[in-house]
């Protein structure tokens, strides 16, 4: 009996197996490696498993992403972290909100808003910008998309816009008016392909601008210095699909600070698909003294065989096409590096003057007109000022966290009380109480420390050794042409 029992069981599983459907129905037999998986292959079963779910995941991520509705979630903004794909998206909020947070706090949370994802916050066009309602604090955009088509905000502290993406498009089409702040160095930083491109931005110290076309089409009033590189911190140039056109096509106009210096940089390589700084226009004010460098690389290694290809495109140098737009008693040491830096670069003088150095001088058709040549700095010493987000996308080292103030309180009471009663042909009770309180209170304020203010204890006013050195150089100027008209 449990022999007829056991047969049974047994042509019963063989009748299941034979019911079920092959995992590997469908796929060819066509011989291959081990572990390569193509799509009419199935060496392993699991490798094809794996292969069918990343397949679906990836539709799936698609699907969700070109079927979700954007949000703007006034929650989400109070609390500082818009974080996820189309979150705080087409927003459009009224003027009387549109301070933020507008929760009837003072900072947000973490001191920030942070903006990270794809098609992650954005406004409609016709609503107001943002404003942070207190300077102190900073804005970070990364991801893909993010802050882009539009986004506009005001009083913000610091701002970082970066994406590791080709092209990432992060602050596209955005405006940021940035606002002093005891807490904050009001610098910018826009690192990858096409970042603070056809923006605006004001208020800025300095600027830093690294990947293909990042910070062009622009208009930027800054303060202190300018640093255009083809490369970005947060993108290898292998990765790279084109090179150059940093800060091109830009307005760039330089308003005064303590110390009156300015430093740009404008470099590349000799590979590039567009040239760096070019067709762009600088504009500095009186006694400004400038450090401008247009440089790209004499020689550029090519070891790796996929890079070869990028020796088939043109050669650009730096500064193409550029304008130069100085004040009276500015004055602009301008380092070409090699022969097609500078190319048509246009200098107007305004009274100011203009040096040059670094390209072969001899050839008079190298020198911006009204400029001359040299192998020196003749402006006087222009050092760079430290930019603080130039080695953190995320701004962190741009802002210290407000004050905070902690109060304690201590109360002590005590209380006394004495009963006196006599007996005699009437008796009497008498009572007496007597209470006194005494109130501390203490409050201590801690900050957290900020590295960057040190820097600020540097940046001396050196006005009057420039006008020193101006006048020395017309001094000899004038001795030297009365020598030689004496003898």
């Amino acid at each position: 009996m449990g022999f007829r029992i056991l047969l049974c069981f047994a042509q019963g599983l063989h009748m299941a197996a034979q019911s079920t459907p092959s995992l590997t129905s469908g796929c060819s037999e066509n011989p291959g490696s081990v572990g390569t998986y193509t799509e009419n292959s199935c060496e392993s079963e699991e490798g094809s498993a794996l292969l069918q779910q990343s397949r679906k995941s990836s539709l799936g991520r698609t699907l969700r992403l070109e079927t979700a509705v954007p949000t703007c979630d006034i929650n989400t903004l109070n609390s500082g972290s818009c974080v996820g794909n189309q979150i705080c998206a087409m927003c459009d909020l009224s003027p009387a909100a549109s301070s933020l947070p507008n929760d009837g706090q003072a900072f947000f949370p973490d001191f920030r808003l942070v903006c990270d994802g794809t098609q992650t916050c954005s406004q409609v066009s016709e609503s107001v910008p943002f404003v942070f309602r207190e300077p102190g604090q900073y804005m970070v955009c990364k991801g893909t998309e993010t802050c882009k088509d539009v986004w506009r905000v005001e009083d913000v502290g610091a701002v970082c816009c970066s994406s590791t993406r080709q092209p990432g498009q992060t602050c596209l089409n955005s405006s940021f008016a940035l606002a002093k702040s005891a807490n904050c160095q009001n610098d910018m930083c826009c690192q990858g392909s096409e970042v603070c491109k056809d923006s605006n931005m004001t208020g800025v110290e300095s600027l830093t601008c690294g990947g293909y076309r990042a910070c062009s089409n622009s208009n930027v009033e800054l303060e202190r210095d300018l640093i255009c590189t083809q490369d970005s911190s947060v993108v290898s140039i292998s990765l790279a699909l084109n090179v150059g056109g940093t800060c091109s096509n830009s307005d760039f106009h330089f308003v005064g600070n303590a110390n009156g210096m300015h430093v740009v940089d404008c470099v590349g390589s000799d590979i590039l698909t567009e040239s760096v700084c070019s067709d762009s226009e600088f504009t500095f004010e009186e006694n400004s003294t400038i450090s401008m460098e247009c440089g790209s690389s004499s020689v550029l290694q090519i070891n790796d065989v996929e890079n070869v290809a990028l020796l088939s495109k043109r050669v650009e140098g730096a500064c193409v096409n550029a304008i130069i737009n100085l004040a009276p008693g500015a004055c602009i040491d301008l380092n070409c590096t090699q022969l097609q830096d500078c190319a048509g670069l246009t200098v107007n003088l305004n009274g100011g003057e203009c040096y040059v150095q670094g390209i072969n001088t001899t050839n008079q058709s190298n020198i911006p007109a009204g400029c001359e040549a040299t192998n020196e700095t003749e402006c006087g010493p222009v050092f760079p000022d430290p930019i603080c987000c130039k080695d953190d996308p995320d701004c962190g080292s741009c802002c210290e966290e407000p004050s905070t103030t902690t109060t304690t309180t201590s109360t002590s009471t005590s209380t006394t009380t004495s009963t006196s009663t006599s007996t005699s042909a009437s008796t009497s009770t008498s009572t007496s109480t007597s209470t006194s309180t005494s109130t501390t209170t203490s409050t201590s304020t801690s900050t957290k420390p900020y590295p960057y203010h040190p820097y600020r204890n540097h940046r001396r006013n050196r006005r009057q050794d420039r006008r020193e050195r101006r006048q020395n150089r017309r001094q000899n100027r004038r001795h030297s042409r009365e020598y030689y008209d004496y003898h």
